[in-house]
């Protein structure tokens, strides 16, 4: 007796996991709490692939006496990733406040479609000239992420398919691409769409590839380009006797000046120096001189002249081939003489300052604390400098605040000159937002930017727009410094 109902109860017990015929004859166990929660899970997942051959498959929602599973069936079923199940929980949320539906059942039953839904599909691509169905509606994007178009044909003229971003590495992959090609406008794009595997983000194959080619393309260039720090050396000493070059060309054809060599040489040094030459490679070249002199006076051959003066502290002067010797002789080089050289070296001293000085960038969520502070601090030589041009030798401490607003002033001209305004410090940027604000002019900020004060219209009005929106986001409708209190009216 004990035998027959064991039989009848194996024969009432069903594999809801029916995936292969030939596991039909092995034993069929009951679902345990952990199992029916791992084919629960699998089956989300199933519920968003359209393609797949499980998405029929329906597992109950509590164990009971007559649902059950073959082994085989089971390890196939729940061959899924935690990551696959973390999508699909994702989705589903998305699904149910979308829908406004708040049950697990009746989303599943949103999700499946009615008997009547799918004769009227089937009806529908019947009558297609494809006999093919049409591609289903979704509330993402399915265009491709790179071309934006849906259809694209291949070098044989046929259609290519897209596929679906379906691993976490690939957003890193694209983006990281896209950096390497500063492609700005397409990383505004992928920082837009987030989590690429939740809003199902489709591509070309050949687009993927096209793209990721440029960027390797562009990552060897630059390799190229930075491998051999010997060419760095010589790209910048090359540019430095342009430099110097074209500084004789003025002096000497120009105003016919009489030019010590010293003076030339010392204006190639902090040419160097400028363009980013290592202070151990600079101290290379002022140890080869006489060699340096030979190739910056090569270029004018027979149209100058150098003669060593009598005068030991002058040394070797150069001059125009028609101006003769005793005038060359008759020019004086005291210190009326040497005050233009010793301008132009604190002026190259300064730039290099102020070009070596770290520029801090706008962050994405802007606040009025980042424009107060600018994108770029007062190298202390450049305060410094103004400081004795404007106060002349009076103590710093002692300056008034006047003038002390005056000098930062003029360091902030001159740094946003000398940067052609790809630096923006506080001054520039608070005095546009405010002409701006009190008169809503174009023109007035447009004449302040020819002349070296503010920032363009443009930029103007991009920051306002950001901090705006940052403002907004934080739900802070108050002005920067003040702060909610709980116990205080302000905070509630």
């Amino acid at each position: 007796m004990s035998l027959t109902s064991a039989s009848e109860k194996d024969h009432h017990m069903v594999c809801v996991l029916p995936l292969d015929e030939k596991d039909s004859k092995e034993k069929i166990f009951l679902f345990t709490e952990s199992t029916l929660a791992m084919c629960q899970n699998a089956e989300l997942v199933y519920r968003f692939r359209s393609q797949s051959k499980f998405r029929n498959i329906q597992v109950p929602s509590s164990p009971n006496a007559s649902s059950g599973y073959h082994v085989k069936c089971y390890r196939k079923f729940t061959s899924v990733s935690k990551e696959e199940i973390k999508v699909a929980s994702a989705k589903l949320d998305e699904l149910q406040s979308a829908t406004t539906i708040t049950s697990p059942i009746i989303v599943q039953q949103h999700m499946q479609p009615t008997p009547l839904d799918s004769d009227n599909i089937n009806a529908d691509f019947r009558n297609l000239r494809s006999g093919r169905p049409p591609t289903p509606k979704t509330v993402f994007d399915q265009n491709c992420l790179f071309c934006d178009k849906t259809r694209k044909l291949n070098k044989d003229k046929v259609r290519e398919s897209m596929a679906k971003c379906q691993t976490i590495e690939m957003k890193g992959n694209i983006e990281a691409n896209a950096k390497l090609l500063n492609d700005t406008v397409f990383l505004g794009k992928i920082s837009s769409i987030g989590d690429f595997i939740a809003k199902e983000v489709k591509y070309h194959r050949s687009c993927l590839i096209a793209y990721r080619d440029r960027a390797n393309a562009e990552k060897q260039k630059k390799v190229e380009k930075e491998a051999s720090s010997w060419q760095r050396k010589k790209d910048i000493c090359q540019k430095a006797l342009e430099s110097t070059t074209a500084f004789m060309e003025t002096k000497l054809f120009v105003f016919s000046n009489v030019l010590r060599m010293q003076d030339i040489f010392n204006h190639y040094l902090f040419t160097l120096q400028e363009f980013g030459l290592d202070e151990s490679d600079i101290k290379k070249e002022n140890a080869k001189k006489i060699s340096i002199g030979e190739k910056i006076l090569l270029p004018f051959g027979d149209r100058v002249t150098k003669f060593i003066h009598p005068t030991i502290t002058v040394g070797k002067i150069v001059f125009k081939a028609t101006i003769s010797m005793d005038e060359a002789l008759s020019t004086k080089f005291g210190t009326h003489r040497n005050s233009p050289t010793k301008i132009r070296e604190a002026a190259f001293v300064l730039r290099n300052a102020i070009f070596k000085q770290p520029k801090k960038y706008f962050p994405s969520k802007v606040t009025v604390k980042d424009f107060i502070e600018g994108e770029i601090q007062v190298p202390p030589l450049l305060s410094e400098f103004f400081e004795c041009l404007v106060a002349g030798h009076i103590n710093p401490t002692k300056i008034r605040e006047g003038k002390q607003i005056r000098i930062k002033s003029l360091c902030e001209d001159s740094i946003f000159a000398a940067t052609n305004g790809r630096c923006k410090p506080s001054k520039h940027v608070l005095l546009s937002l405010v002409m701006k604000s009190v008169t809503g002019s174009r023109k007035a900020i447009e004449v302040l930017n020819k002349f070296g004060h503010g920032i363009n219209y443009h930029a103007t009005e991009e920051l306002e727009t950001e901090l705006t929106y940052s403002t907004s986001d934080d739900s802070r409708l108050l002005p920067w410094g003040l702060e909610r209190q709980n116990q205080l009216h302000t905070g509630k």
